[in-house]
């Protein structure tokens, strides 16, 4: 029998369910189902209690029977959202208002809702402005569905800030004609808001005299905030007082070439007159000439104003000259003579001006010159006389001859007769001449030489210099270049022959010398090797030089020391200097000897060497560790820089348990004479443990310093037999660790 026939199914009408606070809804039972065979299996898609989203889902049910027929149904399931968002405002709030009277909105609300917010408005918006006063800001917040929710607040902007005024500097004005001045506007004054009212005292336009006022401008804004500043207005009088002086006046001399000064002037001011003077005093005496009389006048301001006048006493009397005889006078140095004072003169109002032509002092040239001196009094009149001045040259030239002559022949055994002399004259040389003249060829051995210079009016002087030619061809002398000499085993170098020597043309090489000589030892370093040689005609000395460096090129050797046998081997630290720990020889001279480092067979934890280097004392501190061998180097450097690798080897024997005090298959070197422990306080030794006592455990052994040897023995047990074990190495601590203490049996 086949089933054919699918199952009966029914679905739900659809539904509609409210959101819950996640935006969600869950899946309902939505279907039922019957088969005339048996329903097998039932289905939700979405499966029931999923939860859906907000909107619509279609939830589809399927029913299948045992045969496999299946039949579906479907309801749509649609969440709705009406739940409000929820908005919250902050507390009403007061703002100072900014320089344009304004403050911004702020923002005021924060919203959240179960489906999300979809919008958010503020009325004011954010960060518009509103001008002082109460603005009520409103904040709504809208989701998905519309759902919508507002919340307030009061804002308050409130003005605190005082006008701004703003004084002018001090004001300085000019008093008028009435010595007056009226006040100005002395401030500019602005507000963030508005600027209610402004007051000045001193009012303006009001009129002050000269001085210094002081005048206050204060401005009050709309909230009643209150400013106010200052200024000192001065009144000043820069007017000056007008003066009026007389006419220029013309007056004859009295007898004695004097006149009085008259009175010349009157004077007026808009602020009145301080004080009146005249220069020179009314009543006063002048001599003969111009006199500029001046009239001045001084306000209470301290202006002033002058006028003058010009006062002339008139003189016709002309003055009396008297000049001396014609004179001769030598001529100087420089060919002149100096213009001597000719003249003398007297007037009854008194010389005004005396001139001599050529004036005193001038140079007058050989020959014949007329010297004319005249004198005028204050007023013009004037009266003049003369002299004739001769001047003559009576006055050899100079000469000069060079000393005496030595010339060395040219290659035709000859010499040149050179310029020999130079002539000076006060007046001038106009001729020289020489005998023989410059440039005659004259032979071996002396010649006279005359030189002669005349001037131009005849004078003449002569001298001579013996001229001496010699053997021609100087010596040629030469030496070898700079050399570089490496020095040998006892820090030297021989000297080489440096120098040449060769004679020409009658002058021969007389005697040659080299300083140090050839064949002469030297020390490293720079020596300078001086030739010298003297010719046959006693000419001056010819030499020349080398520098000689002597160069150490050999590096310091280490003396066979052999190695160093380190006993016992009691774990302690011993000690020696470098210098003495390494001997050593250098053909110049061993400068430093520096500690390299050291190593040890078998190697050792860094951490506590068993080999140390103290730089303080420079030395070296090995540890007495059975069976070790240490390598310790060292650099040995010269002067010049050449380096030697130095090494030492130090063994300690391995130590024996039994009745052995070691041995050495090296011979035994003491380190200093006494071994030195080093005193540090980083490597100790150990202390052994105390015993047990009546049965007790013997007491831990323990070591000191941070790199300390090995933990003392424990203490024998008390009565009974106990046993001990020796304790491990010291820790950081420095403390050893006994593996086994010993306990009483």
């Amino acid at each position: 029998v086949i089933d054919n026939t699918a199952p009966d199914v029914n679905c739900r009408d659809d539904i509609v369910l409210d959101a819950d606070e996640n935006c969600k809804a869950p899946v309902p039972d939505i279907g039922s189902s019957s088969d005339q065979c048996g329903v097998d299996t039932e289905d939700h898609q979405p499966r029931v209690g999923s939860l859906a989203n907000l909107g619509m889902t279609t939830i589809v049910y399927t029913a299948t029977d045992i045969a496999n027929n299946d039949a579906t149904c479907s309801t749509k399931l649609t969440v709705v959202d009406n739940i409000s968002p929820d908005v919250t405002c902050i507390a009403d709030l007061v703002i100072e208002a900014d320089e344009d009277c304004k403050a911004e909105i702020p923002n005021i609300g924060t919203s959240d809702d179960n489906c999300g917010v979809n919008g958010e408005v503020q009325i004011p918006s954010i960060g518009s402005t509103v001008l002082a006063g109460v603005t009520s800001i409103t904040y709504t917040a809208t989701d998905d569905s519309s759902n919508d929710a507002s919340c307030s607040t009061l804002l308050r902007v409130v003005d605190t800030t005082p006008p701004g005024v703003t004084c002018f500097d001090e004001l300085v004005r000019v008093a008028d004609e009435n010595c007056e001045a009226p006040v100005p506007l002395i401030a500019a004054s602005t507000d963030n808001c508005i600027v209610q009212s402004e007051v000045q005292q001193p009012e303006v336009g009001r009129f002050l005299g000269t001085g210094g006022h002081i005048i206050t401008h204060t401005a009050t804004d709309d909230s009643d905030n209150v400013a106010a500043c200052t200024t000192v207005f001065k009144v000043v009088d820069q007017t000056d007082p007008e003066v009026t002086c007389t006419a220029d006046i013309i007056q004859d001399a009295d007898e004695n070439c004097q006149a009085e000064i008259p009175s010349i002037g009157v004077s007026d001011d808009n602020c009145g007159i301080n004080s009146e003077d005249q220069v020179p005093s009314v009543g006063s005496i002048t001599e003969a000439g111009l006199t500029t009389i001046t009239f001045s006048a001084m306000d209470n301001s301290n202006n002033d104003a002058t006028c003058t006048t010009a006062f002339t006493v008139v003189d016709s009397t002309s003055p009396e000259v008297i000049c001396i005889d014609d004179i001769i006078l030598e001529a100087d140095e420089n060919c002149n003579a100096d213009v001597p004072s000719i003249g003398a003169s007297t007037d009854n109002c008194g010389v005004n001006n005396e001139i001599q032509d050529p004036p005193v002092g001038f140079m007058a040239e050989v020959g014949v010159t007329s010297i004319f001196y005249t004198a005028s009094d204050m007023n013009n009149n004037d009266a003049s006389c003369s002299t004739v001045l001769r001047v003559v040259d009576n006055t050899i030239p100079f000469v000069k001859c060079l000393d005496n002559i030595q010339q060395v022949a040219d290659s035709s055994c000859e010499g040149r007769v050179p310029n020999i002399g130079d002539a000076t004259d006060n007046c001038g040389v106009t001729g020289i001449t020489q005998s023989p003249p410059v440039g005659t060829k004259v032979g071996l051995g002396d010649t006279v030489i005359q030189y002669t210079a005349i001037d131009k009016y005849g004078n003449s002087a002569s001298c001579t210099t013996v001229l001496n030619v010699i053997g021609t061809g100087a010596l040629d002398v030469r030496c070898d270049p700079n050399t570089e000499l490496f020095a040998d085993e006892n820090c030297e170098a021989t000297v080489p022959d440096i120098g040449f020597a060769a004679g020409s043309c009658g002058n021969e090489v007389a005697s040659q010398e080299q300083v140090p000589r050839p064949g002469t030892t030297v020390g490293d370093g720079q020596t300078d090797v001086t030739f010298t040689a003297l010719d046959t005609n006693s000419n001056a000395p010819y030499t020349c030089t080398t520098e000689v460096n002597v160069i150490d090129n050999i590096p310091p050797v280490q003396d066979d020391q052999g190695s160093i046998c380190l006993w016992p081997a009691n774990e302690k630290f011993y000690c020696e200097s470098v210098s003495t720990l390494f001997q050593g020889t250098d053909n110049c001279g061993i400068l430093d000897i520096r500690y390299l480092g050291c190593q040890t067979n078998p190697s050792h934890d860094l951490d506590c060497p068993y080999c140390v280097y103290n730089a303080e004392t420079d030395s070296v501190c090995l540890r007495s560790e059975s069976g070790f061998i240490y390598t310790i180097e060292a650099n040995a450097v010269d002067a010049a820089g050449n380096n030697g690798l130095f090494s030492r080897t130090i063994a300690v024997p391995v130590y024996d348990t039994g009745n052995h005090n070691g041995t050495c298959e090296i011979p035994l070197v003491d380190l200093d004479g006494q071994r030195r422990e080093l005193m540090s306080g980083k490597y100790g030794d150990r202390k052994m443990g105390k015993d047990g006592k009546g049965g007790k455990s013997g007491k831990t052994g323990k070591s000191y310093g941070s790199c300390g040897g090995k933990g003392g023995k424990g203490g024998k047990g008390g009565k009974g037999g106990g046993k001990y074990s020796e304790g491990t190495d010291g820790t950081d601590i420095g403390k050893g660790v006994v593996t086994d203490i010993g306990k009483g049996i």
